[in-house]
Parts: C-alpha cells; structure tokens; sequence
C-alpha cells in the first residue's frame, strides 16, 4: 500500500511523501463482479485523522472509459482533501494508473496535461513521486502474471474546475520517462470529479482532530 504524508500545502505547492500511516494511502481498486468500476457513484470512501493531526478525506474511485483488457492503459480517479491546523484545508485529484506486466514510476513535478471539451489544456504537475516495482501476483489456472499501480496527484484549482465543466477529453502523464496518453471513448469523469470535490468539501466544513471523543 501507498501512504503519503502531506508535509507542506501552501501555494505555490511544495510537497514530499514517505510511507507512515493508513489515513494518507489511497483508496484501493475493489474487483467486486455487482460493480461497474466505469459508473461508480461519487461518495466518501474514508475519513481518517493521522497521528500527525492531519485528517484525510478519501472519495471512492470511479475508472475512465478506455477499456476492460488489462494490457490496455488504464486509469482511475478519486478526489481527495487534506485538513490540519497549520496548512488549512486542501483538496487534490488522484490519478491511480493500473498496468500489467510492467513496473510502473511518475517523478515528482513531472509534467501532466489535461484537455477539456473545447480543446483547452490544462498544464500541471505531479505533486510527489512514486512508483511500484513489486506488483500484485496474480495466478490464474493457465498463467501467471503481475499488475502495477502507480498514483499521481494534482491540485484542485480555479482552472481545473471551470475546465471540468466543459469536459474531458485526454490526460497525459509522464511514467517511466515517457509519454502515457488516456484518451477514454466517452467522458464519465468529469461530472464524477465535480460531485466528489463537494461531497468532500461539504464534509471539511466540520473539523475533526485526534483527541475526539477521548
């Protein structure tokens, strides 16, 4: 399991992550065969305060149109928010990228791009680094393979929002020093990222800490 932990959230952003505690891991892909991974429903996954006294906020994901295979490019998003009494409250777009058979890096501050329905592009960057070179191990009767998965983040902003409400067309990440293109067959996930953004908004409009109810 991936943990970060958000060291520093004041614009403009300067982030690291390192592994500590359960609240800061990202919400992890279900294989569920009564749930569409395409249609999920905009919800809160998990709420959690870290022993640092920073409280994470996780939406459910939902995956973009491009495919069931898993040797095609995939990727799957949620929204998450950040609350802790020296950095305020914070939101971000985690972008988690599934892979089959091949170990999978995204640098930090490397570059990411996002066009919207009217061709405008968003240019932004990864807010940390991480990778996977372990893998999951899966076993079939007549093969044997392994899947990677690795998580970008982005800032919410002005811009990313007023973008989503005209669309999403393509993403571009930089994973393994290289271009990773998803350009999904319909939109489903620009409404999703806009409902999840209040869900959780809404929520961090009541503070929680540590100490509650000790």
């Amino acid at each position: 399991m991936r943990k970060i932990l958000l060291l520093l959230f004041i614009l403009p952003l300067a982030l690291t992550s390192f592994a500590q505690d359960e609240a800061q891991t990202p919400v992890q892909a279900l294989q569920d065969l009564f749930s569409n991974p395409q249609k999920r429903k905009p919800k809160i996954a998990k709420d959690k305060v870290a022993s640092d006294g920073t409280r994470w906020v996780w939406g459910d994901y939902r995956y973009s149109y491009v495919g069931s295979s898993t040797k095609q490019k995939s990727v799957r998003m949620m929204v998450v928010g950040t609350q802790s009494e020296s950095l305020g409250v914070n939101y971000m777009v985690c972008f988690a990228i599934h892979e089959a058979d091949t170990p999978l890096s995204i640098k930090k501050d490397s570059p990411i791009l996002i066009k919207f329905g009217d061709d405008s592009i968003l240019q932004t960057k990864s807010l940390f680094h991480d990778e996977d070179k372990v893998g999951y191990l899966h076993t079939l009767p007549h093969s044997t393979f392994y899947t990677y998965d690795v998580y970008a983040y982005i800032p919410i902003t002005d811009e990313l929002l007023t973008g989503l409400q005209k669309g999403f067309k393509k993403i571009r990440f930089e994973v393994n020093d290289d271009i990773y293109d998803i350009e999904p067959k319909k939109d489903n996930v620009s409404e999703f990222i806009l409902e999840e953004y209040k869900l959780i908004k809404d929520a961090l409009q009541t503070k929680r800490s540590f100490a509650d109810d000790f």
